[in-house]
Protein backbone atom coordinates (compact mmCIF):
# COMPACT_ATOMS: atom_id res chain seq x y z
CA UNK A 1 0.00 0.00 0.00
CA UNK A 2 1.24 3.42 -0.76
CA UNK A 3 2.21 5.80 2.05
CA UNK A 4 5.06 7.88 3.61
CA UNK A 5 7.43 5.20 4.94
CA UNK A 6 10.17 5.79 2.39
CA UNK A 7 10.42 9.18 4.18
CA UNK A 8 10.49 7.86 7.21
CA UNK A 9 12.76 9.48 10.10
CA UNK A 10 13.82 5.77 11.02
CA UNK A 11 15.62 5.87 7.05
CA UNK A 12 19.45 6.77 7.29
CA UNK A 13 20.01 9.22 4.39
CA UNK A 14 21.06 12.35 3.31
CA UNK A 15 18.38 15.10 4.04
CA UNK A 16 18.28 18.22 1.87
CA UNK A 17 17.40 21.19 3.87
CA UNK A 18 14.38 22.47 3.38
CA UNK A 19 13.89 20.66 0.01
CA UNK A 20 10.10 21.00 -0.13
CA UNK A 21 10.28 24.98 0.36
CA UNK A 22 12.48 24.99 -2.77
CA UNK A 23 10.10 22.93 -4.24
CA UNK A 24 12.15 20.11 -5.59
CA UNK A 25 9.02 18.43 -6.41
CA UNK A 26 7.77 21.01 -8.82
CA UNK A 27 7.96 18.77 -11.73
CA UNK A 28 4.81 16.58 -10.04
CA UNK A 29 3.36 19.94 -9.70
CA UNK A 30 2.90 20.65 -13.53
CA UNK A 31 -0.82 21.92 -14.24
CA UNK A 32 -2.03 20.32 -17.51
CA UNK A 33 -2.51 22.73 -20.65
CA UNK A 34 -6.20 23.24 -19.85
CA UNK A 35 -6.79 25.46 -23.53
CA UNK A 36 -10.16 23.73 -24.45
CA UNK A 37 -11.23 24.57 -20.69
CA UNK A 38 -10.07 28.11 -20.88
CA UNK A 39 -11.71 28.69 -24.54
CA UNK A 40 -15.01 27.22 -22.77
CA UNK A 41 -14.81 29.28 -19.48
CA UNK A 42 -14.11 32.80 -21.88
CA UNK A 43 -16.84 31.71 -24.49
CA UNK A 44 -19.20 31.71 -22.57
CA UNK A 45 -20.88 35.32 -21.38
CA UNK A 46 -21.04 35.29 -25.42
CA UNK A 47 -23.23 32.16 -25.21
CA UNK A 48 -25.74 33.16 -22.18
CA UNK A 49 -26.93 35.95 -21.45
CA UNK A 50 -25.32 37.25 -17.95
CA UNK A 51 -23.14 34.12 -18.00
CA UNK A 52 -23.31 30.57 -16.13
CA UNK A 53 -24.53 31.68 -13.31
CA UNK A 54 -27.87 32.63 -15.08
CA UNK A 55 -28.32 29.00 -15.63
CA UNK A 56 -26.73 27.74 -12.14
CA UNK A 57 -29.12 29.61 -10.31
CA UNK A 58 -32.22 27.90 -11.64
CA UNK A 59 -31.13 24.50 -10.75
CA UNK A 60 -31.69 23.21 -7.09
CA UNK A 61 -30.56 19.52 -7.21
CA UNK A 62 -28.82 17.13 -8.68
CA UNK A 63 -31.97 15.51 -9.88
CA UNK A 64 -33.35 18.95 -11.39
CA UNK A 65 -33.27 19.12 -15.72
CA UNK A 66 -32.44 21.84 -16.37
CA UNK A 67 -33.70 23.06 -19.74
CA UNK A 68 -33.15 26.14 -22.37
CA UNK A 69 -35.48 27.65 -24.56
CA UNK A 70 -33.88 28.48 -28.30
CA UNK A 71 -36.20 30.03 -31.35
CA UNK A 72 -35.46 28.36 -34.15
CA UNK A 73 -34.57 30.01 -37.42
CA UNK A 74 -37.11 30.48 -40.43
CA UNK A 75 -37.11 28.81 -43.87
CA UNK A 76 -35.01 30.42 -46.43
CA UNK A 77 -38.33 30.36 -48.61
CA UNK A 78 -38.88 33.82 -50.17
CA UNK A 79 -41.67 34.42 -52.20
CA UNK A 80 -41.77 36.62 -55.90
CA UNK A 81 -44.71 38.07 -55.17
CA UNK A 82 -46.66 40.45 -52.72
CA UNK A 83 -49.27 38.75 -50.69
CA UNK A 84 -52.16 39.93 -48.56
CA UNK A 85 -50.86 37.73 -45.58
CA UNK A 86 -48.09 34.85 -44.32
CA UNK A 87 -48.10 31.96 -42.88
CA UNK A 88 -44.93 31.05 -41.75
CA UNK A 89 -45.47 31.44 -38.07
CA UNK A 90 -41.82 29.80 -36.97
CA UNK A 91 -40.61 27.11 -33.86
CA UNK A 92 -38.95 26.89 -30.52
CA UNK A 93 -36.28 24.24 -28.95
CA UNK A 94 -35.16 23.25 -26.34
CA UNK A 95 -31.70 22.31 -25.69
CA UNK A 96 -31.50 20.23 -22.19
CA UNK A 97 -27.36 20.21 -20.88
CA UNK A 98 -26.43 17.12 -18.62
CA UNK A 99 -24.56 17.96 -15.65
CA UNK A 100 -21.61 15.50 -15.50
CA UNK A 101 -20.36 15.23 -11.80
CA UNK A 102 -16.42 15.65 -11.31
CA UNK A 103 -15.08 14.55 -8.05
CA UNK A 104 -11.67 13.30 -6.40
CA UNK A 105 -10.42 12.89 -2.62
CA UNK A 106 -8.02 12.31 -1.15
CA UNK A 107 -7.47 10.52 2.67
CA UNK A 108 -4.90 11.52 5.58
CA UNK A 109 -4.08 10.41 8.53
CA UNK A 110 -2.31 12.41 11.90
CA UNK A 111 -0.04 9.63 13.08
CA UNK A 112 1.68 9.10 9.89
CA UNK A 113 3.37 12.28 9.95
CA UNK A 114 3.94 12.22 13.33
CA UNK A 115 7.46 10.61 12.93
CA UNK A 116 8.15 11.42 9.66
CA UNK A 117 10.59 14.22 8.30
CA UNK A 118 7.36 15.70 5.98
CA UNK A 119 4.84 16.81 7.89
CA UNK A 120 1.13 17.35 7.75
CA UNK A 121 0.37 20.26 6.36
CA UNK A 122 3.27 19.89 3.89
CA UNK A 123 1.68 16.86 2.61
CA UNK A 124 -2.05 18.52 2.75
CA UNK A 125 -0.96 21.31 0.43
CA UNK A 126 0.93 18.96 -1.87
CA UNK A 127 -2.35 17.00 -1.94
CA UNK A 128 -4.78 19.25 -2.53
CA UNK A 129 -2.91 21.07 -5.36
CA UNK A 130 -2.31 17.99 -6.87
CA UNK A 131 -5.83 17.36 -6.81
CA UNK A 132 -6.94 20.02 -8.34
CA UNK A 133 -4.22 19.67 -11.23
CA UNK A 134 -6.15 15.95 -11.60
CA UNK A 135 -9.44 18.00 -11.32
CA UNK A 136 -8.40 20.88 -14.46
CA UNK A 137 -7.35 17.77 -16.40
CA UNK A 138 -10.14 15.96 -16.55
CA UNK A 139 -11.97 19.28 -16.84
CA UNK A 140 -9.95 19.36 -20.07
CA UNK A 141 -11.26 16.11 -21.65
CA UNK A 142 -14.43 16.38 -20.99
CA UNK A 143 -14.22 19.80 -23.02
CA UNK A 144 -12.76 18.11 -26.03
CA UNK A 145 -14.84 15.20 -25.99
CA UNK A 146 -17.60 18.39 -26.20
CA UNK A 147 -15.80 19.52 -28.89
CA UNK A 148 -15.54 16.90 -30.92
CA UNK A 149 -18.83 15.50 -30.37
CA UNK A 150 -20.17 18.92 -31.82
CA UNK A 151 -17.78 19.57 -34.03
CA UNK A 152 -19.40 20.74 -37.59
CA UNK A 153 -20.29 18.10 -40.06
CA UNK A 154 -20.24 20.69 -42.70
CA UNK A 155 -17.78 23.49 -44.21
CA UNK A 156 -18.59 25.50 -47.18
CA UNK A 157 -14.70 26.88 -47.43
CA UNK A 158 -13.50 26.30 -50.24
CA UNK A 159 -9.91 27.43 -50.31
CA UNK A 160 -8.79 23.71 -48.39
CA UNK A 161 -9.84 20.19 -48.69
CA UNK A 162 -12.74 19.07 -47.00
CA UNK A 163 -12.26 15.21 -45.87
CA UNK A 164 -16.16 14.26 -44.81
CA UNK A 165 -15.50 11.16 -43.27
CA UNK A 166 -14.06 12.78 -40.25
CA UNK A 167 -15.61 16.02 -40.54
CA UNK A 168 -12.51 18.01 -40.82
CA UNK A 169 -10.74 20.46 -43.48
CA UNK A 170 -7.02 19.69 -43.96
CA UNK A 171 -4.73 21.95 -45.21
CA UNK A 172 -1.90 20.96 -47.09
CA UNK A 173 1.64 21.34 -46.42
CA UNK A 174 1.97 23.45 -49.48
CA UNK A 175 -0.67 25.80 -47.70
CA UNK A 176 1.18 25.93 -44.07
CA UNK A 177 2.10 29.61 -44.93
CA UNK A 178 -1.34 30.38 -44.80
CA UNK A 179 -3.12 28.42 -42.36
CA UNK A 180 -4.50 31.16 -40.29
CA UNK A 181 -5.52 33.14 -43.36
CA UNK A 182 -7.14 30.62 -45.26
CA UNK A 183 -9.27 29.85 -41.93
CA UNK A 184 -10.52 33.01 -41.48
CA UNK A 185 -11.39 33.08 -45.33
CA UNK A 186 -13.35 30.04 -45.05
CA UNK A 187 -15.15 31.10 -41.89
CA UNK A 188 -15.99 33.71 -43.90
CA UNK A 189 -17.72 31.91 -46.39
CA UNK A 190 -20.26 29.74 -43.15
CA UNK A 191 -20.66 33.58 -42.44
CA UNK A 192 -18.87 33.88 -39.49
CA UNK A 193 -16.71 36.58 -39.07
CA UNK A 194 -15.11 38.44 -36.33
CA UNK A 195 -12.75 37.28 -33.61
CA UNK A 196 -12.20 33.63 -33.39
CA UNK A 197 -10.99 30.90 -31.22
CA UNK A 198 -8.02 28.54 -31.78
CA UNK A 199 -8.27 25.60 -29.51
CA UNK A 200 -5.00 23.83 -31.01
CA UNK A 201 -2.74 20.72 -30.10
CA UNK A 202 0.31 22.32 -28.16
CA UNK A 203 2.41 21.00 -31.10
CA UNK A 204 0.09 23.82 -32.97
CA UNK A 205 2.12 26.13 -31.01
CA UNK A 206 5.54 26.33 -33.11
CA UNK A 207 2.93 27.48 -36.52
CA UNK A 208 1.57 30.19 -34.02
CA UNK A 209 4.75 30.99 -32.77
CA UNK A 210 6.62 31.18 -36.69
CA UNK A 211 3.30 32.60 -38.17
CA UNK A 212 3.46 35.56 -35.71
CA UNK A 213 7.04 36.14 -36.06
CA UNK A 214 6.82 36.79 -39.87
CA UNK A 215 6.76 40.50 -39.30
CA UNK A 216 7.40 43.55 -41.28
CA UNK A 217 11.54 42.59 -40.78
CA UNK A 218 11.16 39.51 -42.35
CA UNK A 219 11.72 38.43 -46.18
CA UNK A 220 7.80 37.46 -46.28
CA UNK A 221 5.66 39.20 -43.71
CA UNK A 222 3.01 36.41 -42.53
CA UNK A 223 1.90 38.40 -39.40
CA UNK A 224 -1.01 40.18 -40.33
CA UNK A 225 -3.18 36.93 -40.47
CA UNK A 226 -3.07 36.38 -36.66
CA UNK A 227 -5.60 39.40 -36.48
CA UNK A 228 -8.85 38.06 -34.67
CA UNK A 229 -7.42 34.56 -33.27
CA UNK A 230 -6.83 33.39 -30.09
CA UNK A 231 -5.04 30.74 -28.85
CA UNK A 232 -5.45 28.01 -26.54
CA UNK A 233 -3.22 25.00 -26.11
CA UNK A 234 -4.12 21.97 -24.91
CA UNK A 235 -2.21 18.51 -25.23
CA UNK A 236 -5.63 16.60 -25.21
CA UNK A 237 -6.43 16.45 -28.85
CA UNK A 238 -5.12 13.20 -30.37
CA UNK A 239 -2.98 14.10 -33.68
CA UNK A 240 -4.28 13.09 -36.94
CA UNK A 241 -2.74 10.80 -39.25
CA UNK A 242 -0.01 12.59 -41.63
CA UNK A 243 -0.69 15.92 -40.03
CA UNK A 244 1.42 18.54 -37.41
CA UNK A 245 -1.24 19.70 -35.93
CA UNK A 246 -5.18 20.28 -35.70
CA UNK A 247 -7.42 22.61 -34.72
CA UNK A 248 -10.69 23.52 -33.13
CA UNK A 249 -11.84 26.82 -34.74
CA UNK A 250 -15.19 28.82 -33.81
CA UNK A 251 -16.17 32.45 -32.21
CA UNK A 252 -16.90 33.20 -29.03
CA UNK A 253 -20.10 32.23 -27.67
CA UNK A 254 -20.35 28.86 -29.68
CA UNK A 255 -19.73 26.88 -26.48
CA UNK A 256 -19.71 27.60 -22.98
CA UNK A 257 -19.42 25.68 -19.47
CA UNK A 258 -21.70 25.85 -16.45
CA UNK A 259 -20.76 24.54 -13.11
CA UNK A 260 -22.70 24.11 -10.49
CA UNK A 261 -22.60 22.87 -6.69
CA UNK A 262 -24.77 22.05 -4.34
CA UNK A 263 -27.45 23.74 -1.79
CA UNK A 264 -25.95 21.85 1.68
CA UNK A 265 -22.35 23.04 0.44
CA UNK A 266 -23.42 26.64 -0.56
CA UNK A 267 -25.03 26.75 2.82
CA UNK A 268 -22.83 24.59 4.93
CA UNK A 269 -23.47 22.06 7.32
CA UNK A 270 -20.90 20.77 10.43
CA UNK A 271 -21.81 18.63 12.81
CA UNK A 272 -18.01 17.60 14.40
CA UNK A 273 -17.23 15.03 12.39
CA UNK A 274 -18.78 15.63 9.03
CA UNK A 275 -18.84 19.38 7.44
CA UNK A 276 -19.84 20.47 4.11
CA UNK A 277 -18.69 23.83 2.50
CA UNK A 278 -16.83 25.17 -0.46
CA UNK A 279 -13.57 26.09 -1.75
CA UNK A 280 -12.25 28.48 -4.40
CA UNK A 281 -10.06 26.94 -7.50
CA UNK A 282 -6.74 28.17 -7.39
CA UNK A 283 -6.51 28.49 -10.91
CA UNK A 284 -9.66 29.79 -12.54
CA UNK A 285 -10.83 32.74 -10.64
CA UNK A 286 -14.44 32.89 -9.73
CA UNK A 287 -15.03 29.13 -9.58
CA UNK A 288 -16.45 27.37 -6.70
CA UNK A 289 -16.06 23.79 -5.47
CA UNK A 290 -18.04 21.61 -2.77
CA UNK A 291 -15.16 20.64 -0.06
CA UNK A 292 -16.54 17.34 1.77
CA UNK A 293 -14.67 16.90 5.16
CA UNK A 294 -14.77 13.74 7.73
CA UNK A 295 -12.80 13.41 10.44
CA UNK A 296 -12.84 9.88 12.07
CA UNK A 297 -10.72 7.58 13.94
CA UNK A 298 -9.50 5.03 12.15
CA UNK A 299 -7.51 1.60 12.61
CA UNK A 300 -4.24 2.46 10.31
CA UNK A 301 -1.92 0.36 12.07
CA UNK A 302 -1.43 -2.07 8.84
CA UNK A 303 0.20 1.12 7.28
CA UNK A 304 1.67 2.90 10.42
CA UNK A 305 2.83 1.73 13.45
CA UNK A 306 1.14 2.32 16.49
CA UNK A 307 -1.83 3.83 14.28
CA UNK A 308 -4.30 1.36 16.36
CA UNK A 309 -6.41 4.62 16.96
CA UNK A 310 -5.39 7.32 14.78
CA UNK A 311 -6.83 10.99 13.98
CA UNK A 312 -8.22 10.83 10.18
CA UNK A 313 -9.76 13.39 7.64
CA UNK A 314 -11.11 12.59 4.73
CA UNK A 315 -11.23 15.55 2.30
CA UNK A 316 -13.13 15.53 -1.06
CA UNK A 317 -13.82 18.53 -3.94
CA UNK A 318 -16.47 18.23 -6.43
CA UNK A 319 -18.91 19.97 -8.32
CA UNK A 320 -21.03 19.61 -11.86
CA UNK A 321 -20.72 20.86 -14.94
CA UNK A 322 -22.37 21.38 -18.42
CA UNK A 323 -20.66 21.41 -21.55
CA UNK A 324 -23.31 23.44 -24.00
CA UNK A 325 -22.87 24.23 -27.54
CA UNK A 326 -24.61 26.87 -29.18
CA UNK A 327 -28.51 25.44 -30.86
CA UNK A 328 -28.03 24.35 -34.87
CA UNK A 329 -31.12 22.90 -36.69
CA UNK A 330 -28.94 20.94 -38.53
CA UNK A 331 -25.18 19.84 -38.40
CA UNK A 332 -23.60 23.13 -38.87
CA UNK A 333 -22.60 23.89 -35.90
CA UNK A 334 -19.78 26.58 -36.22
CA UNK A 335 -17.21 24.02 -34.37
CA UNK A 336 -14.79 23.53 -37.53
CA UNK A 337 -12.04 21.05 -37.13
CA UNK A 338 -8.85 21.99 -38.84
CA UNK A 339 -6.08 19.94 -40.02
CA UNK A 340 -2.28 20.58 -41.14
CA UNK A 341 -1.44 17.85 -42.86
CA UNK A 342 2.58 17.39 -43.12
CA UNK A 343 2.43 16.16 -46.54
Amino acid sequence: MANFTATDLLTIRVQAEASMAARINKNELRPPLTGALNAYFASTPDLINGGASTISSLKNSTAQPVAIPVVKQLTTTVDSARACGATEVGDSALITPTFQIVSKGFKMSSLMFAGNEINFQEAFRNNLEQTFIKLHLNLEQKAITNLVANQSAINNGSLNTWFGALNQMNVSAANYNYFYSSIAAELLENNFNGQLFNVHMAAGREQVLRTGAQGMGNATNLQWQMDGFTHFATNSISRPTASTTASFIFVPGTVGIVPWINKVSRIGEDFGTEMWTTINDPFVPGLTWELKVRKSCADNSAVTTGGEADPTYEFRISAEFAYIAAYTSNTDTGIYKYVQKNI
